[in-house]
């Protein structure tokens, strides 16, 4: 049964006062946190796609203490003299994205063919003390990705309610879920399903209850399934199927469409290929330094 947002209270009421402590040492209040607002960070700059960390963050020596803090890896800020990226990922629970699959996608920004020296990317991963308890996630949203990007009627946008307006303005956000734990139909165990009628829902979708994914992407914000689902989906090239799913759906982040080529890593017709190319296209690297250009 999925439980109605309604009967579980809002989040503020929920947290408990170590996880309310932390977020707070973030600079945000509960009540900004929910409305996905913060002072000094205009609702405006809340675009529909990345266009890298803005300069008024990049030099917020406040704000980079809190990176230092936030993360696993050792955060040393940005670069004044190339583009940044900065991806912010989420737990759920133990549910962390693979260490390997972080520092490949370190790479493949640190070697695109954008400016001179390409572009200064960091995979930040959250520390567990920062991540989002299973047991309430999973009585929420029960690995719907419907529910968690807030398309399901009576569901609040997750990222818009849990994430600091001013990550949300500097990161694109990974959130790596249990995925289904359980399901009255066939569906692979730690896989993701979204449950909303959309126009291209029957594209996509093999059975009557929704669509089953590895990633959704919507705007900034990606759902992922944990690494049970990709193994289940990838066999042994889990790990090489993981960085281009994620890679992907970066991609869909810098507003990048998808390909019809196999080998391209936007492709989607029939899934993104565990041997696809670890990169965009120079023509999506030109779409991507454009828009950060505008």
């Amino acid at each position: 049964m999925v439980l109605d947002r309604g009967s579980l209270g809002s989040y503020a009421e929920r947290l408990n006062s170590t996880r309310r402590r932390l977020l707070e040492s973030l600079g945000v209040g509960m009540a900004a946190m929910i409305h996905g607002s913060l002072e000094g960070t205009p609702e405006t700059l809340l675009t529909p796609y990345y266009t890298g960390v803005p300069d008024y963050l990049k030099d917020n020596s406040r704000f980079e203490a809190e990176l230092e803090d936030l993360y696993i890896e050792d955060f040393e800020g940005f670069d004044p003299d190339r583009p940044n990226v900065l991806v912010d990922v989420i737990p759920v629970g133990d549910h962390q994205l693979e260490e390997e699959v972080a520092r490949a996608i370190e790479e493949v920004h640190n070697e695109a063919p954008v400016g001179d020296e390409g572009i200064n990317a960091f995979v930040g991963r959250r520390k567990p003390e920062y991540a989002y308890p299973e047991d309430e996630f999973v009585n929420e949203y029960g690995g719907d990705a419907a529910m968690i990007h807030g398309v399901k009627e009576g569901y609040d946008d997750f990222f818009e309610r849990e994430v600091p307006a001013e990550l949300r303005v500097a990161a694109i956000q990974v959130l790596r879920t249990p995925g289904v734990q359980s399901s009255s139909y066939d569906l692979p165990e730690g896989a993701l399903e979204f449950t909303e009628d959309l126009d291209w829902e029957e594209e996509y979708c093999d059975n009557d209850h929704g669509c089953v994914y590895m990633a959704i992407a919507s705007g900034t914000n990606i759902v992922m399934a944990p690494e049970e689902g990709f193994k289940h989906f990838y066999g042994d090239e889990y790990i090489e199927g993981t960085k281009r799913v994620a890679l992907h759906d970066i991609g869909h982040a810098f507003d990048l469409e998808h390909s019809d080529n196999p080998q391209d890593v936007m492709y989607a017709e029939e899934g993104v290929q565990a041997d696809s190319d670890l990169s965009f296209t120079p023509e999506e690297w030109k779409v991507v330094e454009d828009q950060w250009r505008e």
